[in-house]
C-alpha cells in the first residue's frame, strides 16, 4: 500500500489528528514524525485529538505514523470501529474508518498501522 500525500496549507494552523475507538473497545496508540528516524509525538489512550507537530513549516516532506491498538473485550462487542482524522482549522486533511469494510468480526486484540506524508504549499 503507498503511503498517502496529503497537502496542508502552509499559512495554516499546526494540523491535528483525532483518534477513537468504538463500540466500548480498549484502545491505546502511539505517534511518530519521522525525520528520517521516527521522534513520539505523543502515546495514550484513544479518543485523544492533538497537534501533530510543532510547525507547518516543519512537516513539509515528512512523514507521520500512527499505530492503534484495540483490545479484545471477550465480554464485549464481536465487531470493532475506530477512526483516524487529520485536519488544519476547519477542513479534513484525511479520514480513514477501520475496519474496511465496517462490520468485521473482532476475534482477538488488533493492531492497524498508518501513515501520510505530508506535503506543505
Amino acid at each position: 500500500m503507498q503511503t498517502p500525500q496529503i497537502n496542508v496549507d502552509r499559512n495554516g494552523p499546526v494540523p491535528t489528528i483525532e483518534l477513537r475507538v468504538g463500540q466500548a473497545h480498549v484502545g491505546e496508540f502511539a505517534t511518530y514524525l519521522w525525520t528520517p528516524t521516527p521522534t513520539l509525538v505523543k502515546a495514550g489512550p484513544t479518543d485523544d485529538v492533538f497537534n501533530i507537530g510543532p510547525s507547518v513549516q516543519n512537516l513539509h516532506g515528512r512523514l507521520f505514523t500512527w499505530n492503534l491498538g484495540i483490545q479484545y473485550q471477550a465480554d464485549g462487542s464481536k465487531t470493532y470501529s475506530a477512526t483516524a482524522v487529520i485536519t488544519q482549522g476547519e477542513g479534513t486533511l484525511y479520514e480513514e474508518h477501520y475496519p474496511d469494510p465496517p462490520g468485521q468480526p473482532m476475534d482477538g486484540d488488533v493492531l492497524i498501522v498508518r501513515g501520510v506524508r505530508f506535503h506543505v504549499a
